[in-house]
């Protein structure tokens, strides 16, 4: 969340940021992705954030990537944009 282009959108305090990042650390869970997926994606690049999500059994991967987004879903996982997670987590409320 400190990466110079989304720090810009977000504008958060340290206080804010602290807040946010004990609450992903809370909610996380730490996975190793296998070495030997590659090729998933157009971007090698994203690679590793498909095979983690894989690896930890994720239902979704949030991203605005589109070289992500262009999947659809791999292996049971969605990739879905932000807009369109926030409308499924609407949808089961």
């Amino acid at each position: 969340m400190t990466y110079p282009r989304i720090a810009s959108r977000l504008r958060l305090n340290e206080a804010e940021l602290a807040v946010i990042l004990k609450a992903f650390t809370e909610k996380s869970e730490v996975v190793a992705a296998p070495r030997d997926l590659s090729g998933i994606t157009r971007d090698p690049k994203d690679d590793p954030i498909v095979a983690c999500a894989v690896a930890g059994q994720a239902d979704y991967v949030v991203s605005g990537d589109q070289d992500i987004l262009v999947l659809g879903s791999y292996e049971g996982v969605q990739m879905v944009t932000a807009v369109e997670f926030v409308q499924i987590l609407d949808a089961q409320s």
